[in-house]
């Protein structure tokens, strides 16, 4: 009989327009590459089509909204490669641009053009789009602040991750407690990854720390469950006014954001939209 997935369904026009086969090749990237994170985005658009007609609505408006509509595949093509570590937080940032231009347009913007870099100018970053705002030039930048990797939004996403590359979750629920929120390196996710792995072997019902490295720790509970992970903080309201330095990963990316975002305002691609530039300023 045959199955039904990825290969055999069609997306809908709109996403095929701007997505071309790129999930497709993600996903066969994956099966030769366990080492990265698995999409669960595109695995979703595939299976649920409440969620792919929403994606298809938005890809619409946004091609109807763009002056040069056909740059916009060769801009995606650009930015969302099909070997990054973890694809669906590079397809989330191409999302918010989508979403961005009807919120924008409500907010007086109009004549939005996206830009895409000359060839052979990889390392030059540029802003995301030209626009008009009450008939002066602009240029635009989107970000979208994801959270930043610490214990508490990475821990659940290897869990959904190792599930999807078929680890038996059956019967489990991973409780992650309140821990170390700074910004985990390489190998604290390593050390992650090998607690997902050994997952079983773990007491139930019970609080377990993990020293991830002299910094880092992570805590959190096996318990019977349907093969699923949530985070428990279980923290007060006096914490939570309290505990700012726990928040210092957070801070210092949306500083790194911002910094990047200023620089790609300043590229001689938009300079013709950006007045500092236009009339000798910084």
């Amino acid at each position: 009989m045959a199955t039904s997935g990825p290969s055999t369904v069609a997306l809908p026009d709109e996403l095929q327009w701007l997505y071309g086969d790129l999930f497709l090749r993600r996903m066969e990237f994956e099966r030769n590459h366990r080492e990265v994170l698995w999409s669960q985005m595109i695995r979703k658009l595939y299976g649920l089509p409440n969620m792919v007609s929403y994606w298809a609505g938005m890809i619409r408006d946004y091609r109807n909204i763009l002056v040069n509509p056909d740059e916009a595949p060769r801009k995606l093509a650009e930015e969302l490669k099909i070997d990054c570590p973890d694809f669906d937080a590079a397809l989330f940032d191409s999302y918010a641009e989508i979403g961005a231009l009807p919120k924008l347009r409500r907010l007086g913007f109009d004549a939005f053009e996206v830009l895409v870099r000359p060839e052979g100018s990889k390392s030059l970053k540029t802003a995301d789009l030209k626009a008009r705002r009450h008939g002066e030039p602009a240029a635009l930048e989107v970000k979208n602040l994801r959270a930043h990797e610490c214990v508490e939004t990475y821990l659940p996403k290897l869990f959904e991750d190792l599930k999807l590359k078929g680890q038996d979750m059956s019967g489990l629920r991973l409780v992650v407690q309140r821990s170390s929120r700074d910004t985990l390196d390489q190998q604290e996710k390593q050390a992650l990854t090998k607690i997902v792995e050994a997952i079983r072997n773990y007491p139930r019902n019970e609080n377990i720390t993990v020293q991830l490295s002299e910094q880092k720790t992570a805590r959190f509970r096996i318990v019977d469950g349907s093969g699923d992970a949530m985070c428990s903080d279980g923290i007060n309201l006096d914490e939570l006014i309290g505990s700012v330095s726990d928040f210092d990963g957070l801070f210092r990316k949306i500083v790194a954001d911002l910094q990047r975002a200023a620089k790609q305002l300043y590229s001689p691609f938009v300079s013709d939209a950006n007045p500092f530039i236009r009339d000798g300023k910084r």
